[in-house]
């Protein structure tokens, strides 16, 4: 099988090509946003190919090397394009491996080339999709501990919403900046915060054309939160917020709840869900996430070619 393919780093440019390219295609999953694929490029040491119409990106994180799920060519051709993908991998003599598949594709790959490939759940990348309306209301009891978060916050503190609108201030970005230094510095040993830290710069300095929207809170006069997210099928009847970027001083009681309501009512009160991204598998965030009821876990899985049949 011919396994040539072409890849190149990702740039802004390749916005409007991913968008023609997925044009007809609801995607839910936060692994299948541009932003999330460019904010993070530097981490992932991503670069991408299109091949039969799909979009194809190819990392190599810290080493470990493997393609994102292809986006935005026909379906009876995704089999096919594996098997592309599986063969380029022997032929740099690496073991082919495919990470962020989505369960539908993962069905149809055990369905149609279980020889070929083995399907391996990666529970910590699932992403959470809640409903809109849920986190903005926060009605009836299972949401009884967040509405008394927040009318003790409202109580103790003074405190205002501003949106961040681009382009950014100098002092703003350096405010965002003060903020997450302080959120992850007493996490660095569960995390490496230095590729957020670069993330969140990207999605910083390029807010607009990116379509990012951005909320924080000054409370008793200190920038004491922030939030940032993007839209997914905005010209579709179930749009979904994704959100990038929550940081908060956590040695305010509260303030999460008001965050995370606040930025919702203001800049995303019109979608149907909110997809607040995965967990990194870390059980603080795991049973945060958890107390917000998700509609739906968005499952993903790893796919690893059983390496003979394209020897």
């Amino acid at each position: 099988m011919q396994s040539h393919l072409t890849f190149q780093p990702l740039t802004l440019d390749a916005l409007t090509l991913y968008n023609r390219l997925t044009r007809n295609m609801y995607l839910e999953s936060a692994d299948f946003s541009f932003v999330n694929l460019f904010i993070w490029r530097h981490a992932h040491q991503l670069q991408y190919a299109v091949d039969h119409g799909f979009f194809i990106p190819y990392c190599n994180y810290k080493g470990n090397i493997f393609f994102m799920t292809p986006v935005g060519g026909p379906r009876e051709q995704f089999v096919t394009l594996c098997d592309k993908l599986a063969a380029y991998s022997h032929a740099c003599g690496r073991p082919f491996q495919m990470r962020t598949v989505p369960e539908e594709t993962a069905c149809l790959l055990l369905k149609e080339a279980s020889d070929r490939y083995k399907i391996i759940p990666d529970r910590d990348n699932w992403d959470y999709l809640y409903n809109t309306r849920d986190l903005l209301e926060l009605k009836g009891r299972k949401y009884q501990q967040k509405r008394n978060q927040i009318n003790k916050f409202q109580k103790q503190y003074r405190y205002e919403y501003i949106p961040l609108l681009p382009p950014l201030q100098p002092a703003t970005i350096s405010a965002c900046f003060d903020l997450f230094d302080r959120w992850a510095e007493p996490k660095k040993h569960l995390l490496s915060p230095e590729d957020e830290r670069t993330a969140l710069k990207e999605a910083l300095e390029n807010m607009e054309p990116l379509g990012l929207k951005g909320g924080a809170l000054i409370v008793e006069g200190k920038f004491e939160a922030f939030s940032i997210g993007s839209l997914l099928n905005e010209a579709t009847r179930a749009p979904i917020a994704l959100i990038h970027f929550e940081k908060a001083n956590p040695e305010l009681p509260g303030i999460y709840p008001v965050i995370n309501q606040l930025f919702l009512a203001n800049a995303w009160k019109d979608t149907l869900y909110v997809n607040r991204e995965n967990d990194l598998g870390l059980p603080g965030l795991r049973q945060a996430k958890k107390r917000y009821h998700p509609v739906r876990m968005l499952k993903k899985y790893t796919v690893l070619a059983r390496q003979e049949e394209f020897c």
